[in-house]
């Protein structure tokens, strides 16, 4: 929804942020223009992409620490939450065994249920100029 309308340039302007970036960009399946109508189809060459500061340092080839350096993202934008998705399985984490008790059926309407009420806290404090209560995902600096 967010690149709806954008042109080529402004793809350039957003970051994608992954853990294992470096290997989802070297499929081949992605080394051709995307099945999608232009300009659509020549996203992925042209938005940045990052591995997050967290699963960086599990990576040994310096092609993954030069290309995908979160960085780069970071200059543009200071305050960006690259573990967002370690917060976000974090928190469901809390929930797994009374997921595990549930029907399919129950399991679904419950996680639909907190996944809609966690958006709407966190709406309401970005709202607010406040951050949101998420739990902390740990960052280990790698020595250089």
């Amino acid at each position: 929804m967010h690149l709806r309308g954008k042109t080529v340039e402004e793809f350039r302007k957003y970051y994608l942020s992954y853990d294992n970036m470096c290997h989802i960009d070297e499929l081949r399946l992605l080394s051709k223009p995307l099945p999608l109508p232009e300009p659509y189809n020549k996203m992925w060459f042209e938005i940045n992409k990052v591995i997050d500061p967290l699963h960086l340092a599990n990576h040994s080839r310096r092609k993954c620490k030069e290309l995908y350096d979160p960085e780069k993202a970071k200059k543009d934008f200071p305050e960006a939450n690259f573990m967002s998705a370690e917060q976000t399985f974090a928190w469901q984490g809390r929930y797994k065994k009374i997921f595990n008790s549930m029907t399919k059926t129950h399991f679904h309407f419950m996680i639909h249920r907190l996944i809609k009420g966690r958006n709407r806290y966190t709406s309401r404090c970005y709202k607010r100029n406040r951050k949101p209560l998420l739990p902390s995902a740990k960052v280990v600096k790698s020595k250089k």
